[in-house]
């Protein structure tokens, strides 16, 4: 009987030994801490956290900076059109949060088409062309066409006789306006012999007649 009590009374002193010691660990030795843990990674914007624990149950925090974006490359996001202005931003290649936004400047209108006639133009009205995008196929732009004049080859419309006077005129090739006229003179009489008698070899009027 007097064994077991005092093998209950060893037990409750080595118990409160260990106690003692353990509270004396936690509160006056030097710690050993482990690696550092991460417990939550950091982001492009917001900062991680990682501890690191001792043997006797204590631990310290600290915080991990945030990464910051990484630039990646410019993308078109909404292409420029004739008129209208496109934009084009640049990503954060690990979030995909937008980092920056650039304006792109409107094409403009490709006009290398052909014009296309929309009311002819003569010699005394002026005329309308257009050209149309080879974009977008808006009209692009317009002109006014101005036709001038065309002088063309001097014809003879009359012949000078020795009793009338001839004509020379000239008219645009282009809407056959009479530009210019000139009046050819009367032939003189030039008089030959035929048959024994003095005539105009012109008119054939008799000299003297």
């Amino acid at each position: 009987m007097k064994i077991k009590i005092f093998r209950a009374l060893l037990c409750f002193a080595l118990t409160l030994f260990a106690l003692t010691a353990f509270t004396a660990c936690k509160k006056n030795h030097d710690h050993n801490f482990d690696e550092w843990v991460v417990l939550r990674e950091p982001t492009c914007t917001k900062q991680g956290i990682e501890r690191r624990y001792c043997s006797c149950g204590e631990h310290e925090s600290r915080p991990i900076e945030a990464t910051g974006h990484t630039e990646g490359e410019w993308k078109t996001d909404v292409q420029p059109t004739c008129l209208n202005e496109g934009t084009r931003i640049q990503s954060c290649t690990v979030c995909h949060a937008t980092l920056n936004t650039e304006t792109l400047d409107a094409k403009g209108h490709n006009e290398n088409g052909n014009w296309i006639v929309e009311t002819p133009a003569s010699c005394d009205q002026p005329g309308e062309s257009y050209k149309i995008c080879s974009d977008c196929g808006l009209e692009c732009d317009r002109r006014t066409d101005v036709l001038h004049h065309l002088p063309g080859t001097i014809v003879t419309e009359a012949e000078a006789t020795c009793t009338q006077e001839g004509k020379k005129c000239q008219y645009c090739k282009h809407c056959n306006q009479l530009l210019a006229s000139v009046v050819i003179p009367k032939l003189n009489h030039e008089y030959v012999t035929e048959n024994g008698q003095s005539v105009c070899k012109h008119c054939k009027e008799p000299e003297n007649s």
